[in-house]
């Protein structure tokens, strides 16, 4: 009987040890995979991040002079995504548009003024509304083309500004139906 214990012994030892290394083996297989799965979500964000702000610090400033005096944006204003039927005929058209519009005032100014007064907001998205609805798409698909939309922006929505004004146009989604 023992002769038979033993082969029975020795067959379970094997089989353990093997499972036991598998397991650890797939252990380690997932625990990398989860490594570079975080790295390539979360790292890469990171490193693009910082190289976007180092190009950024070492952009140099404009001329001043040639852009007709503005100052510079030192705040933000995010507006809601802009979808407007645009003035083409006999075809209609429409566009999708979102914007941030770069603001002469500091950021606890813009927050206090602008973004906690619906009726400012509402009065700068009437203004670009009605620009927007004004415009063909040939006229606003090329870049110079939107180059005007944009300085067209900056002045009618300073318009609404309870003070201070719009000195930069960032379209950030641009899409018009052809």
């Amino acid at each position: 009987m023992d002769a038979e214990k033993d082969p029975q012994e020795k067959s379970n030892g094997p089989s353990r040890l093997v499972l036991i290394l598998i397991a650890a083996l797939l252990v380690a297989v997932v625990s990398e995979g989860g490594y570079i799965g975080y790295l390539m979500l979360y790292g890469q964000d990171k490193k693009t991040n910082t190289a976007a702000k180092s190009e950024t610090k070492e952009r140099k400033p404009k001329n001043k002079g040639e852009e007709g005096g503005r100052k510079g944006a030192k705040s933000a204003l995010t507006l809601e995504p802009f979808l407007v039927n645009l003035a083409d005929t006999p075809q209609n058209r429409y566009a999708r548009i979102t914007m941030k519009l770069g603001l002469s005032m500091p950021p606890d100014h813009v927050t206090e003024k602008i973004v906690k007064n619906d009726v400012v907001v509402a009065k700068i998205r009437d203004q670009v509304l009605s620009l927007l609805c004004s415009k063909r798409s040939d006229e606003i698909m090329s870049e110079k083309g939107k180059q005007i939309l944009r300085k067209q922006i900056m002045e009618q929505a300073t318009k609404a500004l309870p003070e201070g004004s719009v000195e930069e146009v960032f379209f950030t989604d641009f899409v018009v139906q052809l």
